[in-house]
């Protein structure tokens, strides 16, 4: 018979690998667990960055959208102040609305455009003029209106107001009136020289 000394110490060894084989198992059984647990933090992470990322590149996006609308606007204004052509039908639609809207009836339009009247005996540009990497200046090409109405005179004046606040540039140059020569007729007839411009 063992003594009861050596039989504790046993007990107590069979308990301590006891403990030892059971932390062993179970680490052995949890350790893929963690480690799964650990690469689904770091991917959750890299989601979550890769996320946050594109919501960034998102707003960038979004904000250079708005700068372009932005500008695109204001091109054009730019565009119907000056245009990039001479644009006649829509110029004389323009003045005979202008001018109806006034209440002035329009006897004649005539527009003239300088290029086209020199254009064989204009010299050609050199094209030094353009170097590499140089930005183009537009040139303003300047159209003469010869526009003839008859109608009042207050009328008349309305039709001013709206040539000075119409979105396209408009230069009256001259004005002569002439009162009507028809003796149930009332005002004059006015004609103007009218200056506007595009860019070439």
């Amino acid at each position: 018979m063992a003594p009861p000394r050596s039989q504790s110490a046993r007990l107590g060894l069979l308990l301590f690998l006891a403990v030892a084989v059971i932390i062993a198992i179970g680490t052995l059984l949890l350790w893929p667990k963690f480690q799964q647990m650990r690469e689904e933090r770091v991917n959750l992470q890299k989601t979550e960055s890769e996320h946050d990322q594109k919501k960034r590149t998102v707003e960038g996006i979004e904000k250079l959208v708005r700068n372009f609308k932005s500008k695109a606007e204001q091109l054009a204004i730019v565009e119907q102040t000056l245009p990039s052509a001479p644009e006649v039908p829509q110029l004389l639609a323009s003045l005979e609305q202008l001018a109806l809207q006034s209440g002035m009836s329009v006897m004649g339009i005539l527009v003239t455009d300088p290029t086209l009247a020199d254009a064989r005996f204009r010299p050609k540009q050199a094209t030094s003029d353009n170097q590499l990497g140089a930005i183009p200046k537009p040139e303003l090409v300047e159209l003469k209106i010869d526009l003839s109405l008859s109608g009042d005179y207050g009328n008349f004046a309305n039709l001013l107001d709206a040539l000075e606040r119409n979105q396209r540039l408009f230069e009256v140059s001259s004005i002569t009136a002439e009162p009507n020569s028809g003796a149930q007729e009332s005002g004059a007839v006015f004609t103007l020289v009218i200056k506007t411009s595009y860019q070439k």
